[in-house]
This record gives C-alpha cells, structure tokens and sequence, in this order.
C-alpha cells in the first residue's frame, strides 16, 4: 500500500493572536436563551425597523441555534442498558442576535436576563465566543513503528483481546466534519435512524432535513459534514479507523460527525451548542471536543454548561483538549476543558514527558500521547483513497481518551460519566508529581487498567433477585448469572441489612459459588429480625 505524506503550512488551531483574550467572542452578536420558543410574529417585531423592541438596541437578524422542547425523550440504541430507560432533557431555546458591531455586548448581556418579550422571559444572555480547532501539522515517517509505540504507552493492545469496541456506542466528534469516502470509514459512521436517505424531508422531526450521518451546523446548504480542512477526519480516526491501514483505539465504535468549524478552523458559541444538542438528543455516548479557546470566567459559558449538566446527567461523557500555548490555564482559562463535567485532556510524548506545546492547570484530568500521532486525513486528489498524515497537539490526545471510554462502554454499557472517571483516574500511570499535579493530571491513561478497575465497579443486574422483607429464620438465597468479556475470577455478592429504611449494619460480602455454566448462587445470613429487609449488589 502507498503512503501518502503531506506538508502544509495551514498551522490549524494555532491560537496566534496577542494577548489570548484579544477578540474572544463575535462583535455584534449574542446569545441568548428564552424559556418558551420565539414565533415568527415575535421575531419580525424584534427585527422590526419601524418600531423599537423593549431591549432597548436595534436587531438586524435572529436566527435559531437550538430548539429543543421539554421532555425529549433520547433516541438511545435499545440493547444498552442505559438505553432502555426513557431520558428526558429539558426545554432549550437558544438564539443569535445579530446587533450593531459597536454595541458593548458585555454590558448588554448582563442587563437582558429576566427581561421578558411578551410573556417570553430571557433565561440567559452570553456572548458568541470564539474557539479554534488546536493541533498542527508534523512531518514524520514511520507510521507502523510511531503507532505502535503510542498505542503500547496507553496499553491498547492489552485492552483490544477483551473488546475493540462495539456499534452501539457512539462518539460524537464535533469538529470539521469527515471525509466521508475515506476507506478507514466505510461502515464507520453512525446512521440516524429516523432519517430516510436523500429524501429532502426531516423525516424524524428534529428540524433538520437528510441527518443521515450527523449535520453540518456551519452550511446549511451543504448538510453532508464533509470535511473541508482535515482536522475533524484525523480526530476521528484517532478515536475509530476500522483498521484498513491504521487502527483506532476503539475500530467497532461508531463515529457521529457534527460539523461546527469552519474552513479556517474557527468555531463559536452559536454552532457548538447547536452541534452537543444534537450529540446529546441523538444518542451519544461520548462527546470529543478537540477545540478551544480562552476567555472570561466559567459563569459566562452558562448556555454550554447547561447542555453538558444536561448530557452528563443522561450518561454521555464529554472529553476536551487542553490547549496548545504551553500555558497554566489557572491563570487564563481555556474553554470547553475549564466546563464542569468535562474530561480536560492534556499531552504527553512517548518518553511520557509532558509535550513541549500542552496547557497545563488544575483542571487537567489525565494525560495522553498527542505528538506524531498518525491517522486519516482527506485526500486532496480524488484517486487516492488512503491517504494518511501527522498531526501534533492536545486535539490528538483528546479522542485517544474518547477510543477507550467507548471500549469501557462496550463492554461495561451500565458505566455512568462518574464512575467512568474514577476508573480512568484510579488507574492511571502516575507520572510527573505523585499523585495529581497540573502537568500530567491523574497521569498517563491506561486503557487495560481502565477497562480492568471498571469491571470491579457493580452493576445492577436484571435477574438479581432479593427480597425487600425477609423473615429472622430464613436464609436469603440469590441466583446470579453473570457474564462478562473479561475472564471472571471472583463474583461478590454485597449485602447490608436495614430496618424501616435505615441501614442497621455496614456492607458486607461473600464469594458467590460457581453452579454452572454463568450461573452463581450465595446464601445471606439470617437477618437479626422478622421487620428487617436487605439490600444487595453484585460485583
């Protein structure tokens, strides 16, 4: 097979402006979100140039970022276990304002909250920030050899005998979209299933026509999420090439492409949370945000934060790279990896040295290799179908840590964003200063330790069967069966016993006996009175 190598000098993601806040949101644009939809009669009087609107400043335009009614039950694949329940999100309305470029937008925002239009309340008012996608092109030679070494660093290998991922986890990658034709793709991309193919028509009524593979929120003439600049096909690969010629960490994982950056690589406000509430309502497991930029103070970035609380709290995980300037972000915050709720991903090189270009801070969760990393890349001439190349920053060390959350949700689907994280945490390599420094975070992600340490963490099991009131003189039998992909060395079966809802006793446990095939059984001792009842869990 051939290899493709590329030098450009298109320095992607390079945040180049001095000092980092200059221009951090649009002029002459705001967000804002309002408690019940606006309707067009509404909009045409805001807009309106023979009447003044009550908020006090002309708006020339106003256009829809999201619009989400309450009680939007998630389209979940139905054989995860999440899945199976009904999650509901709440109303979400989001609009942009396009205002005069000399208007003070942030003394305007916070004078709107509370202000009403009609019976309308504004929620929230924020500025349109600014993002960039950050990572920059390496020339390098080697691809079997370079890859190898950073997958061992992580401990794939060791990872991938026990699974390689599996079609019903979804990581979303909002980024510039994906070469749709590349062959380390092909049977790849998540396919929305209330959407009928090119048919022009928004067949599952979410307000956007032909969502076949994900959208694309920069175009709306062009709905395809094609990628027009490399950086989100590259992400991609990182975290789901199916193995053609290079192998992501998770290659049976699905990959949904939203589109929110454009050709020169800028992201805002507007497009990105258009682009997570579409992860979110469309059934994500993992959100990869390989972009960022630096601004003011977290309580600004409320309309973001309220769609991550939102997806955090229905079990997505939302993974962000740290930044590319080599600084401490405790002094100058870099967004989204400064949001609650969100994996903050910092660099390390195969020497497992922090990368000479990584931020760094308190908000740093875990370190991943991010330099020379090869993957995917568009093609520039229409026959050549496998084209590769080398990027460096902390966006590629990002999906590495999205690969193999979604090799723990393959395999462990019932794992929630918390438990997820301490797993990671727990088994992290220690490197840099013991324990957590601002450097290295928790340390080197290690997906064999992960995948181990999350398989100890209890799962509700459907055919658990336990009575909520026992008699004195009775033993408590349970039946278990227990399955797993991983080799089953002990099953614990842990029981407290409680007395009108207050627990009477600390938790205790007993090594369930093999019966058979995957079928375990283990006897509770008899409970110290007839009014107690028990609560159990099996690990």
């Amino acid at each position: 097979m051939r290899l493709y190598f590329r030098r450009t000098l298109l320095g992607i993601g390079l945040l180049l402006a001095s000092p980092l806040l200059a221009q951090h949101f649009v002029p002459g644009e705001l967000l804002v979100r309002t408690k019940e939809p606006w309707r067009t009669q509404t909009i045409n009087t805001l807009t309106s140039k023979q009447q003044k609107n009550t908020l006090g400043f002309e708006i020339e335009a106003v256009k829809t970022v999201l619009s989400r009614p309450e009680k939007n039950t998630f389209k979940r694949q139905a054989s995860m276990l999440q899945s199976a329940q009904e999650n509901n999100a709440d109303a979400f309305y989001v609009y942009t304002l396009t205002v005069s470029p000399d208007l003070d937008i942030l003394t305007t925002v916070q004078s709107l909250p509370g202000q009403r239009i009609g019976d309308n309340e504004i929620l929230v008012a924020q500025p349109n920030y600014r993002y960039k996608l950050i990572s920059y092109p390496t020339d390098a030679s080697g691809y079997e050899n370079y890859q190898s070494t950073y997958m061992q660093l992580m401990n794939i290998e060791d990872a991938w005998p026990y699974t390689t991922g599996s079609a019903d986890v979804v990581i979303a990658v909002i980024d510039s979209g994906i070469d749709t034709d590349h062959q380390e793709f092909a049977g790849q991309l998540w396919q929305n299933p209330g959407e009928i193919p090119n048919n022009f028509i928004d067949d599952d009524n979410n307000g956007l026509i032909d969502d076949i593979i994900g959208y694309n929120f920069v175009s709306s003439t062009n709905r395809v999420p094609e990628d027009d600049l490399g950086h989100g096909t590259h992400v991609s690969g990182i975290a789901a090439s199916k193995g053609v010629f290079l192998t992501g960490v998770c290659p049976s994982c699905k990959i949904m492409s939203v589109k929110a950056a454009n050709a020169k690589g800028d992201l805002y406000d507007s497009e990105i949370i258009s682009a997570i509430g579409y992860a979110v309502d469309n059934g994500a497991n993992i959100v990869n945000m390989s972009f960022g930029g630096y601004g003011q103070s977290t309580t600004t970035r409320n309309l973001i934060q309220a769609l991550i609380d939102d997806g955090h709290e229905n079990g997505i995980v939302f993974v962000a790279a740290m930044g590319n300037e080599n600084i401490n972000t405790n002094t100058t915050a870099f967004y989204p990896a400064a949001l609650n709720h969100v994996l903050a991903i910092s660099s390390v090189d195969t020497n497992r040295s922090k990368s000479s270009f990584s931020n760094f801070g308190s908000v740093n969760f875990i370190a991943a290799p991010g330099k020379l990393i090869p993957a995917a890349y568009p093609s520039e001439d229409i026959t050549i179908t496998d084209e590769y190349t080398y990027l460096s920053g902390t966006s590629m060390a990002a999906p590495q840590v999205s690969g193999i959350i979604g090799l723990m949700k393959s395999i462990m689907p019932w794992l929630t964003p918390d438990e997820i994280r301490t797993a990671l945490q727990v088994s992290a390599q220690d490197v840099g200063s013991a324990g957590h420094d601002i450097y290295y975070g928790y340390g080197i992600v290690d997906a064999n330790m992960a995948i181990r340490y999350a398989d100890t963490i209890p799962a509700t099991l459907s055919d658990l069967t336990a009575p909520s009131a026992v008699s004195a003189n009775e033993t408590i039998s349970i039946d278990v069966t227990a399955t797993d992909n991983m080799d089953i060395m002990e099953v614990r079966l842990y029981y407290r016993y409680y007395e009108q809802n207050t627990a009477i006793s600390d938790w205790a446990f007993l090594t369930m006996s093999h019966i058979s095939g995957s079928l375990y059984s283990g006897d509770i001792p008899v409970a110290p009175s007839s009014s107690t009842s028990v609560q159990t869990y099996v690990a």
